[in-house]
């Protein structure tokens, strides 16, 4: 863990969790924003629900109001990126905040059925028109927990890298939360779409677990 303090007399304290699995990345593209506050790593993860959980039992224990979640590759561009996290999880009865995010009724793939956001990715931008909105599940580049979400919310323990997002958003909206896409500019360094046949299967087998799991049509 790395352990920085971006502002002592803020009035809500943030935290940030990183999953590493290229530190060229990270150094690259979060610590040029977040280096002056606490991020929690782990590096070279099989999982990253049981990462991301470790991450969360450890903004718990230290009292964090908030935990911004985010890939090594996502570069927060927005200079109040973090203000308006804050903001929208000041809302108590906003559970998880994100930067995009649809219907779950295509089961992981948020972006066929009503999708709200704006990502820049390599090559591109994905604008879906809405900058804001509610959502039933957000994209797992950036998801930020406010303290219900932290004291309250786990992820399901699974191996590999899919499905955790969808998974968590919809432990949030079973408990009555709701989970919101925010107005807010990223660049994800990476290119849409799978990087190898494995990834695209685990995603594959991810989404079967995820519509058995939550009984949404399609499996």
């Amino acid at each position: 863990m790395l352990a920085f303090t971006r502002d002592e007399e803020r009035s809500v304290s943030v935290a940030y969790g990183v999953c590493v699995g290229s530190g060229k990345k990270f150094e690259r593209y979060v610590l040029p924003w977040a280096a002056l506050s606490v991020i929690y790593t782990r590096r070279h993860q099989a999982s990253i629900a049981i990462a991301y959980n470790c991450m969360l039992d450890d903004a718990l224990d230290d009292g964090f109001d908030v935990l911004i979640l985010q890939h090594d590759d996502l570069e927060i561009t927005d200079p109040d990126g973090e203000e308006k996290l804050v903001k929208a999880l000041a809302d108590p009865s906003v559970a998880l905040a994100g930067v995009a995010g649809g219907s779950v009724s295509g089961g992981l793939a948020w972006w066929n059925v009503d999708p709200v956001g704006r990502v820049r990715w390599d090559g591109g931008l994905l604008d879906f028109g809405k900058r804001a909105g509610e959502v039933e599940m957000l994209d797992g580049c950036l998801l930020a927990f406010g303290r219900w979400g932290i004291e309250n919310l786990r992820f399901t323990p699974r191996l590999g890298f899919h499905g955790y997002d969808g998974d968590i958003c919809m432990r949030a909206a079973q408990a009555g939360r709701r989970i919101v896409a925010v107005d807010l500019d990223v660049h994800h360094h990476t290119r849409l779409g799978f990087k190898t046949e494995a990834s695209h299967l685990d995603w594959l087998d991810a989404d079967y677990e995820f519509r058995q799991r939550w009984g949404i049509g399609g499996a």
